[in-house]
């Protein structure tokens, strides 16, 4: 597959948040091939990052810190070299590892690269962030992010239906729906992946578990 220059569509927008979406036209027409998209919202109770699990993946940071990415080639190295230094920054000088830390860890691996679908989402000591990263080292912060192949027909879905302060119930479910959407736009019904989910809950809601996962099987 030959890339030309990743072009941003129009914005689209609701009441209730805005959000920006780049795709990349190819030369040629590629094979139907799962759409590897990434979904991410701030609701009441946290923060619920979604992906299908054919060629992404859902990456640990910090306790309350993920990215979300290629689980193959470059995207891969940078959140195993990020996470090493993460790990090594919070053991050894034993802080908070903040989002922003991250974030720049992140960012700066991206800085020569004019393609790039990561989401980053995570919490700190100061509240609830969730980014979505672009090329040239580029982020937006946003109360709802899409990201990937697969993110216009994503970015539909929560356009007409996410709101703010829906529940943390509602969130894993929109969460699913449009990746589901996404990956149905693409594929054949019997070549759907499955769909993992990692959900930040804020320290108000949980101080024993502050994140988990889950991996519906369809």
């Amino acid at each position: 597959m030959y890339f030309a220059d990743t072009q941003p569509i129009s914005i689209g927008m609701n009441s209730n948040f805005q959000y920006q979406i780049y795709t990349t036209p190819t030369t040629i027409t590629a094979p139907r091939v799962p759409a590897r998209t990434m979904v991410g919202m701030i609701c009441d109770q946290g923060i619920v990052v979604a992906t299908n699990s054919c060629g992404n993946m859902i990456y640990y940071m910090d306790a309350k810190i993920f990215t979300c990415a290629s689980s193959t080639g470059f995207d891969q190295q940078v959140m195993l070299d990020v996470g090493t230094k993460v790990y090594n920054s919070a053991h050894d000088k034993r802080k908070e590892v903040t989002v922003g830390q991250v974030l720049d860890l992140v960012c700066k691996h991206y800085e020569r690269s004019n393609i790039v679908d990561v989401v980053l989402a995570g919490e700190d000591s100061e509240g609830l962030h969730l980014y979505s990263i672009h090329g040239q080292g580029t982020a937006t912060r946003l109360p709802c992010v899409t990201s990937g192949a697969g993110a216009v027909v994503a970015a539909e879905h929560l356009e007409s239906s996410w709101k703010i302060n829906m529940s943390l119930e509602e969130a894993e479910q929109l969460a699913r729906v449009a990746i589901m959407a996404a990956e149905e736009d693409a594929n054949d019904l019997d070549q759907m992946p499955k769909v993992e989910t990692c959900t930040i809950l804020k320290k108000s809601e949980d101080n024993r578990n502050s994140s988990h996962f889950e991996t519906d099987d369809y």
